[in-house]
This record gives structure tokens, C-alpha cells and sequence, in this order.
């Protein structure tokens, strides 16, 4: 498990994950529940993280992070 995105919020998240899933990198979304406790926990805690699930598909997925975000 390999987090290679940190989203503002689930829509941005599911973006992402759906542009990676499109080329063929195995990803989901972890912390999707936890937008409702925004404020209450940490920041980072907080926020939806996209997340690969191979390291070698880590390189990959850094090129398309960088130019979705």
C-alpha cells in the first residue's frame, strides 16, 4: 500500500482513482468515511487518501498525480 495521493475532498479522490484504474494501476480510496469528523481530527487523518497497491506501479501513478494535481 503506497499513498500517492492526499485529496481535499471524496469527489477529488475518485477522480484520481478512476483515471489510475483506466490505466490498468490496481488503487482504492482509504479515509472515504472519515470527511465527517473534518474538523475533529487532524488534517490529515481527515482526508481521503488514494492509494496503490503495487510498488512498482508507484512511478506511474506519481506522473499522473503530478499532473492532476
Amino acid at each position: 500500500m503506497h499513498v500517492v495521493f492526499i485529496a481535499q475532498d471524496l469527489w477529488e479522490a475518485q477522480l484520481l482513482l478512476d483515471q489510475l484504474i483506466e490505466l490498468w494501476i490496481p488503487a482504492r480510496i482509504d479515509n472515504a468515511m472519515t470527511m465527517s469528523g473534518y474538523g475533529e481530527l487532524p488534517y490529515l487523518a481527515s482526508r481521503p487518501r488514494v492509494v496503490v497497491e503495487r510498488a512498482s506501479d508507484v512511478a506511474r501513478a506519481d506522473v499522473l498525480t503530478h499532473e492532476h494535481g
